[in-house]
């Protein structure tokens, strides 16, 4: 019993030993014949009673417990610990490249060789020894000689020196490559069959920057080259950027060909001597919104689906527009996914048939937009204000003025002419005279739509219009809509225009022209061309920044 325990335990050693045992000189067969000697004269020659053979046989089972433990530390794998290169790399001549392996030997004082060698159908040949280093940094910091050839079947080998046949190479092939060639010879961008939005920047390294010629082709016809010479590519210019080290250079251009069709391309850099090749796609965002559509009419205050359809999109915003400007976004990003979006409209938005959604891929300068809908009052949901009175208004003046005014919605509104006064249809027989303090019980009308038109004019106190700009503005004054005045075309051509102004709270004098406002520098300025003091009209912040600035006024 205690011999075949020894026996059992020699084999579980022995079987997993003889990878190690050419490192101490000992041949497997010359342990055997040595394990059994001892183990024959310690367990069987001299036990000669009970005691003595039990103890034996103890010792024989702490000896096979031992060498299952062994057995199981020696159970490594050295073929493959080879890291990086491992197949399909490039190096080039004169760079710094890490050599790595992973801890799966041993000892961290292990001492490695590491040759580079080439691998074809021949088998494995070694070019030279790289260097000695010990196993613990698990890492060899190798720059490539400039004297090796180019070619791509070199493999790394790494032996360990201290335990014979315990070596490895490279699982595949890499390249060693020159890169003092003239011009291009490597890509940074785009990558190897990368998809773009038709936008992007093409770069690459050059170790030398003399004439670079870039070529793009469609179906194998070149859709566009030019060809970049020294100075041009320090030309900043150019459309080149160029930044330099002290072993290369690297090239950007951005991508020329602004409205690409969708597809595949192959994009060329090269000189005399190198030719750089890479596919690319370009894709194409598209967007269609098919809610709202033309005609379409929403209600302020209301919750209303904005619905799209994209493809090649990943997140879009949402911008409403008026009169072809962007009046605000309405949300931005989203997934594009989502493929529609509930907007509540504000109860106090600005009523206009020129309204439409624009939605645009945040990603790109893909955009797409609605037909022209209508955001209406929701009391009146036509395309413009409706206050006509369902019986005849008030009709007031101060006995110390020819000015009438009618009371509609509770507000006094004046009636600037005669003219306008039979247009509306009034008779003089019902105008009352009042005091001044039975008229000022009715606010002042302060903005007007004219009848058949989106836009809305804000009244000053010496009543001049100035058109309300966008919806924001509309808001930040505190308004409803139950207070625009729908009036006669002629009513409204009937007062000037508000040009000057002015934020509360500071003396800068702007004049307003074509929406742009223009900073009057001086008083002099102001005076010398013509303008008055007394039109000058204060607006808040939000309607100043509304309009974009121009140049001075001297």
């Amino acid at each position: 019993m205690v011999l075949l325990l020894v026996i059992i335990a020699e084999r579980c050693f022995a079987t997993t030993i003889d990878k190690k045992l050419n490192s101490c000189n000992i041949t497997p067969l010359l342990l055997n014949q040595a394990f059994f000697k001892a183990a024959y004269i310690f367990f069987i020659q001299l036990p000669h009673n009970r005691i003595a053979q039990l103890f034996g046989m103890l010792i024989a089972l702490i000896v096979l417990g031992l060498a299952v433990l062994v057995s199981k530390s020696l159970a490594t794998d050295y073929s493959n610990f080879v890291q990086t290169p491992n197949g399909g790399d490039i190096f080039y001549k004169t760079r710094a490249y890490q050599i790595a392996w992973n801890d799966s030997l041993v000892s961290p004082t292990t001492q490695l060789e590491l040759w580079l060698g080439t691998q074809d159908s021949q088998g494995l040949s070694y070019v030279y020894k790289i260097g000695d280093v010990a196993n613990k940094d698990h890492f060899y910091n190798w720059t490539v000689p400039n004297w090796l050839k180019d070619g791509a079947t070199y493999v790394i080998t790494i032996r360990a020196v201290t335990m014979p046949g315990v070596n490895d190479s490279s699982n595949y092939t890499f390249a060693i490559v020159d890169d003092r060639q003239n011009g291009a010879y490597e890509f940074i961008t785009p990558r190897a069959n990368e998809t773009w939005r038709n936008n992007g920047a093409i770069s690459w390294r050059s170790s030398i920057p003399q004439k670079v010629v870039l070529r793009i082709l469609s179906q194998s016809t070149t859709v566009y080259e030019h060809i970049f010479s020294g100075s041009e590519l320090f030309n900043h210019d150019a459309p080149v950027n160029s930044q330099k080290n002290d072993r290369e250079f690297i090239m950007h251009v951005d991508w020329p060909l602004t409205n690409a069709a969708a597809g595949q391309y192959t994009i060329q850099v090269f000189s005399d001597q190198a030719l750089l090749s890479r596919e690319l796609t370009i894709i194409k965002p598209t967007i269609t919104i098919s809610a709202p559509t033309a005609t379409d009419k929403w209600i302020a205050g209301q919750a209303y689906t904005i619905r799209w359809q994209t493809s090649n999109v990943s997140r879009v915003g949402i911008q409403l527009l008026w009169d072809t400007n962007v009046s605000y976004t309405i949300v931005s990003p989203i997934d594009a996914l989502l493929r529609s979006y509930t907007w509540t409209i504000p109860a106090n938005f600005a009523t206009s048939n020129r309204y439409a959604i624009r939605i645009v891929d945040v990603d790109s300068t893909n955009a797409a937009s609605s037909g022209l809908f209508s955001i209406v009052n929701p009391v009146s949901p036509n395309n413009t204000v409706d206050n006509t009175p369902t019986s005849a208004p008030l009709l007031l003046k101060l006995g110390f003025s020819p000015r009438v005014y009618d009371i509609i919605r509770s507000r006094n509104h004046w009636i600037p002419t005669v003219s306008l006064f039979n247009a509306y249809g009034y008779n003089w027989d019902n105008v009352r005279i009042v005091d001044k303090d039975e008229l000022a019980y009715y606010p002042r009308t302060k903005l007007i739509q004219a009848q058949g038109d989106y836009r809305v004019y804000y009244l000053t106190d010496s009543y001049m219009k100035r058109q309300v700009p966008n919806p924001e503005v509309f808001a930040s004054y505190q308004n409803r809509w139950d207070d625009v005045m729908s009036v006669l075309p002629q009513e409204l051509s009937a007062y000037p225009d508000s040009v000057l102004i002015r934020a509360q709270g500071s003396a800068k004098v702007y004049k307003l022209e074509n929406g742009v406002k223009y900073w009057i520098k001086t008083a002099a300025a102001l005076e010398a061309h013509g303008f008055s003091w007394s039109k000058v009209a204060p607006v808040n912040q939000t309607e100043l920044d509304a309009y974009p600035t121009g140049a001075p006024i001297q």
